[in-house]
Order: C-alpha cells, then sequence, then structure tokens
C-alpha cells in the first residue's frame, strides 16, 4: 500500500545532486527513508543553497538562494535565524499553503522559528537533529573566535524552539539525545543512527605493494582540518616510514600548507570506493565536533583496520570489534599503527568490522524500522514498495 501522506521536507543540502560530504549523506538517507515510507510522488523537498538558480530546479525540489556575503548571515543571525533569511518566511509559508502537506521534517535541528509559525496548522512535524548545534557552534566560537557568537546564539534558540514545538525528534545518537534532553527538557522519540546503502565488492580488495601509507577522509571542515594538522605535527614524526594520503572534498585547496615528503593531499575524488580498496588502515584523529561521523561508518563498509579517536567513533556500538583501534594520543595512535603494520602479512580485510556495518549500520535494515516507526505514531501505513 502506498501512502496518501504529502511530506514537505526542509533541508541545507543539495538533494538534487549532493555532493557526498558527511551531512550531505545523511540528508540523503534521510530523504530516501522518506521515499521509501511515502512515494517518491509524495515528498517534495525545499532545499536552502548558496549560489544555485532560485525556483524549481527539478520535479520535487524548490531551491531557496542564499547570498554570499557574510554580512547578510550576520545581520539574519542577530534577528534569531540560522539557515533561512528573514524574507524567506512569508515565501516559506506560502509555499507550505500551496503544497498542503501532512507531514514536514525538518533535515537539522535549526528550523525553529518556522516550526513556532506552524504550531497550529494542524501539520506533524519531525525534526532530525545531525547533532546539537548548541554544541557544534560553541566548538566553532571555541576553536575560530567571537565571529560565531551571532551563529552560535542563533543556532541555541532555534533548536530551543524546535524542541518546543517539533511533533517528534529524532537524534543521530545516545550523547546527543542526552544533551537534548539536558538543554531543551525534551525527549527523543527515536535514534536514527547513520547507515549507508552497502556498495562494498570483495573482488576488488588488492594486495597492498605500498603498505605503510595511511589514508584519512573527510571534507575541508574545520573539526577534520584540525585532526589532519594535528595528525601530522604529533603522530607522524613517531612514525618513521610512513605516509599520510588525505582525501576529502576540497582538501585540494590545502596542499600547499599540508603537503610535505610523508604527506600527500588528493582532495576531491569522484569515487572514494575506489579509494578504500587501496589501503589496508584509515586513520580518523577527530579531536572536537558533534553528531556521528559518516567517514567512520563507510571505513566499516569496507572492512578497513580503522585508528579512531572516541570522537570518531561516537555513537558506534565498536566495544569489542577485531579491527577497530581507539586512540586518543599520539602515543596510542603510533603504537597501535606501528603494531599492526608489524605483522606480516599485512590484513587487508577485517570480516569483524565489515560484519558490524552489516548488522547495525547498512541502510536496508533501516528501512523496515523506520517505517514500523511512523506506523506506530499514526503517520499512515509505510509503503510497501522496495
Amino acid at each position: 500500500m502506498v501512502s496518501t501522506l504529502k511530506v514537505l521536507v526542509f533541508s541545507m543540502h543539495n538533494a538534487a545532486n549532493p555532493v557526498l560530504y558527511g551531512g550531505a549523506q545523511v540528508a540523503k538517507r534521510n530523504l530516501q527513508l522518506l521515499q521509501y515510507c511515502y512515494g517518491m510522488e509524495n515528498v517534495e523537498i525545499c532545499n536552502f543553497l548558496y549560489p544555485k538558480p532560485e525556483g524549481k530546479v527539478a520535479e520535487h525540489i524548490v531551491v531557496f538562494k542564499r547570498s554570499e556575503p557574510k554580512w547578510d548571515a550576520l545581520l539574519a543571525a542577530l534577528q534569531g535565524y540560522k539557515i533561512m533569511y528573514p524574507n524567506d518566511m512569508p515565501k516559506i509559508l506560502q509555499m507550505v499553503e500551496q503544497v498542503k502537506p501532512d507531514v514536514i521534517f525538518f533535515d537539522g535541528s535549526v528550523y525553529g522559528k518556522l516550526a513556532k509559525k506552524l504550531h497550529n496548522s494542524g501539520i506533524c512535524m519531525i525534526a532530525f537533529f545531525h547533532n546539537v548545534q548548541h554544541d557544534y557552534t560553541w566548538e566553532k566560537v571555541k576553536h575560530q573566535g567571537p565571529a560565531y557568537l551571532p551563529s552560535f546564539w542563533a543556532a541555541r534558540y532555534n533548536e530551543k524552539l524546535v524542541a518546543q514545538y517539533a511533533d517528534i525528534i529524532l537524534a543521530l545518537n545516545d550523547r546527543d539525545k542526552r544533551r537534548i534532553e539536558m538543554l531543551y527538557g525534551r525527549n527523543i522519540d527515536m535514534l536514527l543512527p547513520i547507515a549507508a546503502e552497502d556498495r562494498f565488492e570483495e573482488e576488488k580488495l588488492i594486495e597492498y605493494t605500498d603498505v605503510n601509507r595511511l589514508l584519512f577522509c573527510g571534507s575541508d571542515f574545520p573539526p577534520n582540518l584540525d585532526a589532519v594538522q594535528w595528525f601530522i605535527k604529533d603522530v607522524l614524526p613517531l612514525l618513521p616510514g610512513f605516509a599520510l594520503d588525505i582525501v576529502g572534498y576540497k582538501f585540494e585547496n590545502r596542499r600547499k600548507e599540508l603537503e610535505q615528503d610523508n604527506v600527500r593531499v588528493i582532495g576531491t575524488v569522484e569515487r572514494l570506493d575506489d579509494y578504500m580498496y587501496r589501503y589496508p588502515a584509515v586513520i580518523m584523529p577527530i579531536r572536537y565536533g558533534a553528531g556521528m561521523k559518516v567517514k567512520t561508518g563507510e571505513a566499516m563498509m569496507f572492512g578497513r583496520t580503522i585508528f579512531a579517536t572516541d570522537e570518531a567513533l561516537e555513537g558506534y556500538e565498536v566495544e569489542g570489534v577485531e579491527g577497530i583501534f581507539s586512540c586518543n594520543t599520539a602515543q596510542e595512535f603510533a603504537k597501535s599503527i606501528g603494531d599492526f603494520f608489524s605483522q606480516k602479512p599485512i590484513c587487508k580485510f577485517q570480516p569483524a568490522v565489515r560484519k558490524l556495518f552489516l548488522d547495525k549500520y547498512e541502510a536496508e535494515n533501516q528501512k523496515k524500522l523506520f517505517a514500523d516507526f511512523l506506523t506506530s505514531r499514526g503517520l499512515d501505513k509505510p509503503n510497501e514498495k522496495d
């Protein structure tokens, strides 16, 4: 049975042509869950994007154009807006009136001003917390300076409103669940951890000829930049004979400041999968952040050996899993990596890591769980088409 409910999704991630950085992958997963449950024809998308064209760009997708100048964003933040700008609100409310959705899905926690406006509309509002923006934006203030204080204030204000007015709250992990409950006094209705469609092909595993090269995957994003800078400065000197390759969206812009004899910046690639097959081990020295790290789940998908901080492993059930090493100091990274590579032959595949992904973080398994949850909340019978 195909649901007859209509859903309107608000997201800052490009639904028409998503760049596969972490947040976009989670947003894509959320959209696919909704399309699975309600049918593609019943899900409309409103994107807030930078300089993409405004208006209807594809079937079921409408874009609100963002202006580039930071001054506009500052003025909006001072008025309590995050993602949206003040002049967006009348157009958004008009769009809601035209679409007449039964369900609104906020793909993010900073749509509080809109949630307040729609509080008495009779529309069921679901808010998905990619992270706790209160904590994430405060980390930006601490690491990047007081210029981010207006953004912090706007994020906190909108999160408080969305926690107050949304009918259903979804979160990624227990840490975020506890923080939302503590900050806003709101219980979480469902945990929906990161999941990905399985792309692993065992026949593509290769023999490693350059076994002492480590891989870091991640977009050019402050916590990722901090991670590789710290690893290069504090860990690589403890690993003579080892080298690091950095793959990720827009990291090529950091080539001059990061590259050296034992560090290569590859940057944006068309297919991350090709690189996952080439390296025996992935490092994830993330020291701060929020939510869950998509890069961790992807490394699990490919059965990689993983050396990661507790922050990078947050939300994943990794205790006791062979092939995943928790490292939080330079010495722990160096010892774990050195011990692993001293074993011959080098392990090119970790079955337990791959099994963890299949059991806990594979997208197909989540579809039924999410559909059952929606049914339990009276949000129509899910779509039974696969």
